[in-house]
């Protein structure tokens, strides 16, 4: 999603930070069953979203794919 709709978001690094962090805030959401599981979706969505632009913004020294390989 985020590649076909936020283009401010150039890295793949900061996607792929987002959505381990956001894997993993799921997971715990799941664990301490604070919503049903059907709301999961929607909150591993949002934060990958929303942590993908922060890291972008405030992670401009993160590699790129040139750089990378």
């Amino acid at each position: 999603m985020v590649a076909f709709f936020i283009k401010v978001v150039r890295n793949g690094w900061a996607v792929f930070l987002a959505a381990i962090l956001a894997e993993v805030a799921v997971i715990i959401i799941y664990q301490q069953n604070v919503v049903e599981y059907l709301w999961l979706n929607f909150i591993g969505c949002l934060l990958v979203i929303t942590l993908s632009v922060l890291f972008q913004i405030f992670l401009p020294g993160a590699p790129t794919e040139e750089e990378v390989g």
